[in-house]
């Protein structure tokens, strides 16, 4: 059996490297340089632990500047095996620590930012994979046994580090033969308090998509464990998420009876509607993937229109943005009305959408058909 560990020498010398690191007592080592084996006598429990256990022990450096040793098989193996490791261990640090931050942030302390925690997460772990540390991040059951104990601040973190040396150095008999089922104890007590069944409840009454992903990351954490388990959830949710923007729905708008406010018909149906004119509104921004969905949509709204309108008004009010595929298919719908003897007409268009279309190359004629407002499209198709 071969078991490899790379060394970083950072530009020196790859022999001088391993001699000064010979006090090392690894068991198993490798270390890649530029491809050939390096036997230095200084490894000699090494050599010894090879014969006792019939396996293969290679003592090998490499260099991280020579981009070409990132290319030879060995080390390309160890890339292929600890890639995906890395990123899940670099998910599951991010999202316990925001997870932490977030759950235990008390009332009148600052609003925990995520950017902010990704970066500092970041510096940490590229200065401590300079001298092979174990990734940092926030825990919740530390997080927990913190505040149970009482601890307010970062010199928790410095007594912590002070007692764990302390037990490495002079009481690990003490615990090496302490059953694990006892520390599992110690942060199932410590973090029993986060499981709070009323917020689930709560999620539920509120909205019930979003009870169902929290019930998808429980079954997933327990079925399958932590990591697998919180990237169920994590794919579950984008998912979630893209079907939501590529099925963004259509609203069929009337007038609040004595107002200019104009509002969804599907909930007030008695709302006021002006004769001959059809006004609808996107609720998403518009991009190649739904726009296509969406032209399907609105023309199977207006054939379903009774009697069938004479202008079709469209409501950008909840539009952000739309990207160039989507501006390109609105010739498309202006043709598919036009056939049907429809007119179509623009309005409450934001910033971004308003300047594109003014971009246009029959930008002109598009302007007679765009309104500021909704109700002054009513009132211009009124006055026709």
């Amino acid at each position: 059996m071969t078991e490899r560990v790379l060394i970083s020498t950072f530009g020196f010398d790859p022999e001088k490297v391993l001699r000064a690191l010979r006090w090392i007592a690894y068991d198993r080592l490798a270390v890649i340089a530029g491809g050939k084996s390096l036997r230095e006598p200084g490894f000699r429990r090494l050599e010894a632990a090879e014969r006792a256990s019939g396996g293969t022990v290679e003592v090998v450096a490499v260099d991280p500047f020579d981009f070409r040793s990132c290319f030879e098989g060995a080390v390309l193996a160890m890339v292929q095996v600890l890639v995906p490791a890395a990123m899940g261990v670099a998910l599951m640090a991010f999202v316990e620590s925001i997870a932490a931050a977030r759950a235990f942030t008390a009332e009148g302390e600052p609003e925990v930012e995520a950017d902010q925690e990704l970066r500092a997460l970041g510096a940490a772990n590229l200065a401590g994979g300079c001298f092979q540390a174990f990734p940092a991040g926030g825990g919740l059951s530390q997080t927990a046994v913190n505040r149970e104990t009482g601890a307010r601040s970062q010199v928790a973190g410095v007594l912590t580090a002070c007692v764990v040396v302390l037990t490495l150095l002079f009481l690990t008999p003490l615990f090496e033969n302490l059953p694990g089922a006892t520390l599992g104890a110690v942060v199932i007590v410590a973090v029993a308090g986060l499981v709070d069944l009323a917020a689930l409840r709560r999620i539920r009454e509120i909205r019930v998509r979003d009870f169902g992903l929290a019930l998808v990351a429980l079954a997933g954490v327990l079925v399958l464990g932590v990591l697998q388990g919180v990237l169920l959830a994590v794919v579950v949710s984008m998912l979630t998420l893209v079907y939501g923007a590529n099925h963004p729905p259509i609203e069929v708008l009337g007038r609040k009876p004595g107002t200019s406010f104009w509002r969804d018909r599907g909930r007030r149906p008695d709302d006021e509607t002006v004769p001959g004119l059809m006004v609808i509104r996107p609720v998403a921004g518009i991009y190649f993937a739904n726009a296509p969905r969406l032209r399907r949509r609105l023309l199977d709204l207006v054939d379903a229109a009774a009697p069938q309108p004479d202008v079709l008004l469209v409501d950008f009010g909840a539009v952000p943005d739309v990207d160039i595929s989507a501006l390109d298919l609105l010739p498309t719908v202006d043709a598919d009305l036009h056939g049907r003897g429809i007119t179509l007409w623009l309005a409450n268009l934001n910033d971004r959408p308003l300047d594109m279309v003014r971009r246009l190359p029959d930008a002109a004629a598009w302007e007679r058909r765009m309104f500021r407002e909704v109700d002054d499209a009513a009132a211009a198709f009124a006055a026709r």
